[in-house]
C-alpha cells in the first residue's frame, strides 16, 4: 500500500495523537457525499440543503482532505455503471472541487455475489469505463465500498472466503490502471484494524466483535490491505466523538492498516 491514511466516511472524526517523538504517517479525511432524499421517497434534496452542506465543509475545509461523491457502482453483470438514485449528486460535486478537496466517486459494491464473480472473472471492461470517466471528470480517484459481508458468526462468511484473493488482485490490477495516470485508488473497509470506538465499545467502528474481529469486507484481512497496490484505506466511522487508532509507533505492523 503506498500510503497508510484515513479516517473515514460520513464525517470529520478526531485522529489519534502521534506516539512521542514519532512523525505521523499520512493521513486523509474523506466525507461521502450523498443525497439523503429527506423530502420524500425518491425526491433529492433541495438546492437550499445542498447550499448549507457546501458552506459547511467550507467553514471546515481545514479538517478535510476528500470528498466521495456516492454515485458509482458494480452493476449486477459486473460492470461499471451509476448509480441512478444519487444522480442529482453530481452537478454539486464541482463546489466541492473548488474548495481544493480531492474528489474520489464512491463505487458501491454489487447488488449480489453474482455482480462480484462475473467482475472478478472478466475486470478489463469495468476497468476501462472506470478509467475513462476519471479522465473526463477530473476525478483525483475512486473510492471503493464493498460491503459484501457475513456476520459474528465465522460460517456465515464462507461463501465469500473464495472471492477475497480475487477482490485484491482486481483491485491491484485496477489501482495500476489509474496510477499510469497519475489517479489513486482507495477503499472503505470496517475499520477493525485497530480503532477502538470508545463511545460505543460494544459496537466499536467496524463493529468488530466475534468474526468481524478478523474478516473484513469480501472476507479479506488487514494484512491483504497492507501488501496491497492501494493508496488509502479509510477506516469507516460509526458517528462517534471518540474514534481512537491504534499506536502510530509501528503503522506498517500487521494489523494496523488504516489511519
Amino acid at each position: 500500500m503506498r500510503a497508510l491514511a484515513a479516517l473515514l466516511a460520513v464525517g470529520a472524526l478526531p485522529l489519534s495523537a502521534a506516539a512521542a517523538g514519532s512523525p505521523p504517517p499520512p493521513r486523509s479525511v474523506m466525507m461521502w457525499l450523498i443525497d439523503s432524499n429527506r423530502a420524500g421517497p425518491k425526491i433529492p434534496d433541495s438546492p437550499q440543503i445542498w447550499k448549507q452542506r457546501i458552506a459547511n465543509v467550507a467553514a471546515h475545509r481545514e479538517n478535510l482532505t476528500a470528498v466521495s461523491p456516492c454515485i458509482y457502482g458494480i452493476t449486477a453483470s459486473g460492470g461499471f455503471g451509476g448509480q441512478s438514485a444519487q444522480r442529482s449528486v453530481v452537478p454539486y460535486v464541482p463546489q466541492y472541487a473548488a474548495l481544493g478537496l480531492d474528489v474520489v466517486p464512491l463505487i458501491a459494491g454489487p447488488p449480489a455475489l453474482g455482480g462480484l464473480a462475473a467482475l472478478l472473472k472478466s475486470p478489463d471492461g469495468f476497468i476501462a469505463d472506470a478509467v475513462a470517466a476519471a479522465l473526463k471528470n477530473n476525478y483525483t480517484g475512486y473510492n471503493f465500498d464493498n460491503e459484501l459481508r457475513g456476520g459474528p458468526d465465522p460460517k456465515s462468511w464462507s461463501g465469500l472466503t473464495k472471492y477475497a484473493a480475487g477482490w485484491i488482485a482486481f483491485l491491484d490490477k485496477l489501482a495500476g490502471a489509474l496510477h499510469a495516470h497519475g489517479k489513486t485508488l482507495s477503499v472503505d473497509i470496517a475499520g477493525c484494524c485497530g480503532w477502538v470506538d470508545t463511545e460505543h465499545p460494544e459496537a466499536p467502528a467496524g463493529h468488530c466483535a466475534g468474526a468481524f474481529a478478523s474478516h473484513e469486507f469480501v472476507a479479506t484481512t488487514c494484512a491483504q490491505y497492507k501488501a496491497s497496490q492501494l493508496d488509502i484505506v479509510y477506516g469507516m466511522s460509526t458517528y462517534t466523538g471518540n474514534l481512537n487508532g491504534p499506536p502510530i509507533a509501528d503503522p506498517r505492523d500487521n494489523t494496523t492498516v488504516t489511519w
